[in-house]
């Protein structure tokens, strides 16, 4: 019995903790679907008639956040691409060699992934404005990479680690070279590594505002970006800024839940260690 009454207790807390997290993401779709006299009832309304006009007018007439949506995928994806890109082949180095200064570069790119965005913007925002490029999508692709960078190098680093130095070493006597047998062998093994490691960089990309605000424009504002500006636009409609907060999201959660069986294996790796 005491047995019994203690894995109660532990499912109850367990499901107290997970209903705390949960509250807040069903509170926002339960705003977004709710008719706006309904808001700031007292007490809150849990039971209401369901409207989807906030997402009619968000999704087809007009369409408000069509253009913010598509802004955002573009943005992070292609400065997702661009991170893999740029940290994979240091990530590589610093797993396969040895050289001076491994661990102070391996510290330094800690200290750039911790270091606030905000010491970076000013330089960026002229260094962007020399070239002509505020207001553009190149702008915020470069200006992703200060953090996506070195979180792509630590990730993938372990990652690397965890590949076997003889499939390598194999592939190479069978006369591979470093690159091929790193095309080849090395990242189908790694595959995990990188798509959790693009997850993540996906992520922090998809939810970063500062940068889009600064160095962005009309033409590139992303989700986040268009979801705060209901505050300033048109007043506080709390029911839009729930739907865009909805998409806000959905799309990575789905992203997330397509490759779920890869993110359980990178997870995974280095577990053993």
């Amino acid at each position: 019995m005491k047995a019994k009454l203690l894995n109660y207790l532990r499912y109850i807390f367990v499901g107290l903790i997970v209903a705390m997290f949960m509250f807040p993401i069903v509170w926002v779709i339960m705003l977004s679907l709710k008719p706006p006299e309904y808001n700031f009832t007292i007490p809150p309304s849990f039971i209401f008639p369901p409207t989807l006009r906030h997402y009619w007018w968000s999704l087809v007439d007009p369409g408000y956040y069509n253009k913010h949506i598509y802004n955002s995928i573009i943005l992070s994806s292609v400065a997702t691409v661009m991170a893999i890109a740029l940290s994979a082949p240091a990530a590589y180095a610093f797993s396969r060699f040895g050289f001076k200064l491994k661990n102070f570069l391996m510290g330094w790119y800690l200290g750039l992934y911790l270091a606030p965005p905000i010491v970076f913007l000013t330089p960026y925002y002229f260094i962007m404005k020399s070239l002509g490029l505020i207001g553009t999508y190149p702008a915020i692709w470069i200006a992703f990479q200060i953090f996506s960078v070195p979180l792509g190098v630590w990730l993938l680093k372990n990652f690397f680690d965890e590949v076997p130095r003889e499939l390598e070493e194999a592939a190479m006597l069978d006369g591979c070279g470093r690159l091929r047998a790193l095309i080849h062998i090395i990242l189908p093994v790694g595959a995990p590594g990188f798509i959790i490691t693009a997850l993540f960089i996906f992520v922090f990309c998809w939810n970063n505002l500062l940068f889009p605000m600064a160095l962005g424009g009309p033409e590139v504002k992303p989700l986040t970006l268009s979801t705060m500006e209901h505050f300033r636009m048109i007043g506080v409609t709390w029911n839009y800024i729930a739907t865009g907060s909805v998409f806000i999201m959905t799309i990575p959660a789905i992203i997330f839940i397509i490759f779920r069986r890869y993110l359980v294996r990178g997870l995974m790796l280095g577990a053993a260690r």
